[in-house]
């Protein structure tokens, strides 16, 4: 039974109206999440950080509608469009003088865990720096001794063309640059908090 039950004085209509309550309650929750969105396109959501762990001032997610796991399972339609999202993300940022890192994380590929690409400004000092702090920090995590290579540089192939599909990553590009991806080797042992 849905609602706390009062031993005999809860009824029948007593369950209905708990049930309507609490479906209520779920539609403010959706209704506050919408209200979170900065911009909704045809595939894709961009969001301020709806977890209430936001980094910084202007931390956001950009988001499939659709279920999908990660970027690597994207198809050209999904891709080009966050590809201008992170673009009109890029240009905003660097209005307020600013450049931004977008963040992927895919770990345990059998939980089919939404996919989420974040987008973090940083001020131009940090920003200018930011790849060679990431590279070394993927240098260093993980195992030491790995079937994959360390560091994937994505400065002339995106992703999807540099992860085989299905395996966990950790994906990292700077602003409209390419980044660094890793095949993650044990997840067990690879944080998911990394490169926050």
């Amino acid at each position: 039974m849905m609602g706390k039950a009062d031993g005999d004085n809860y009824t029948l209509d007593d369950m209905f109206v708990s049930s309507a309550a609490q479906r209520e309650g779920e539609g403010r929750d959706e209704e506050r999440m919408r209200s979170q969105a900065v911009a909704e396109g045809r595939r894709l959501a961009a969001s301020l950080d709806q977890l209430g762990v936001s980094m910084t001032e202007g931390h956001c997610l950009i988001s499939p509608l659709q279920h999908h796991c990660s970027a690597t399972g994207l198809d050209e339609d999904i891709w080009s469009e966050m590809q201008l999202f992170r673009r009109t993300l890029v240009r905003m940022f660097e209005s307020q003088e600013l450049d931004c890192v977008f963040m992927e994380t895919h770990m345990n590929p059998r939980r089919r865990q939404h996919m989420v690409l974040e987008c973090i400004p940083l001020p131009r000092e940090l920003g200018d720096m930011a790849p060679i702090y990431y590279k070394k920090a993927i240098m260093d995590c993980d195992e030491e001794w790995a079937m994959n290579k360390k560091v994937v540089n994505l400065s002339s192939k995106d992703i999807r063309q540099a992860v085989p599909r299905g395996l966990p990553y950790f994906a990292v590009d700077f602003g409209l640059q390419g980044g660094f991806a890793h095949v993650i080797e044990n997840e067990q042992k690879f944080p998911h908090y990394f490169g926050k």
